[in-house]
């Protein structure tokens, strides 16, 4: 990393910096090389930390899988108890230790659906009200049917202003890509 650092001094203090500029072609490519080394010494960071980080994660997932088993065993355990004290007394809902809570309640039936079999039924019971119809522009289909002139955008056929879009014109993106390696 040092020898990153050194190179960059080369180019001075912030100060000095400011008055910095390329050139022409030599320093281009000077500072492309420069680019270069700073990327490749980014690269070499981010492969070490996530060499790391993978490490760390793996060990994460074995203690949490071996905790989690841990902790299954005296939950379910936990679980029985309270059942045994419900069948005794059927208002025994929660119990209050310690530590927390043993909880039990009703549930709403899970409902297992056949979409298409509902939808039948529901139009011949009720379509107005148990139906939902949504419309949604299809705006892939619009933009290749559109064209943009100025901040506007068209119907090329008609002429006319395609309402509820602005075009936004940016700037061009300038990229610096230089080879790693």
């Amino acid at each position: 990393m040092s020898a990153v650092l050194d190179e960059l001094a080369e180019v001075g203090a912030p100060a000095e910096r400011e008055g910095f500029q390329i050139t022409d072609l030599s320093a281009a490519t000077w500072a492309m090389k420069k680019v270069a080394r700073i990327r490749a010494r980014q690269a070499e960071i981010h492969a070490a930390a996530c060499a790391e980080i993978d490490r760390l994660k793996a060990w994460d997932a074995a203690e949490q899988h071996r905790l989690d088993s841990e902790a299954a065993f005296f939950v379910e355990h936990l679980i029985d108890y309270h059942r045994r004290l419900i069948a005794e007394d059927p208002k025994a809902k929660t119990i209050r230790l310690p530590h927390g809570e043993l909880r039990c309640r009703a549930q709403q039936p899970e409902f297992m659906r056949d979409d298409a079999a509902l939808l039948d039924w529901a139009m011949q019971v009720d379509p107005n009200a148990l139906v939902i119809t949504q419309l949604a522009p299809r705006w892939a289909e619009i933009k290749k049917r559109g064209q943009v002139q100025g901040d506007k955008f068209l119907d090329p056929e008609t002429g006319e202003v395609i309402p509820g879009v602005t075009a936004i014109e940016r700037p061009p993106k300038f990229t610096v890509e230089v080879e790693v390696g």
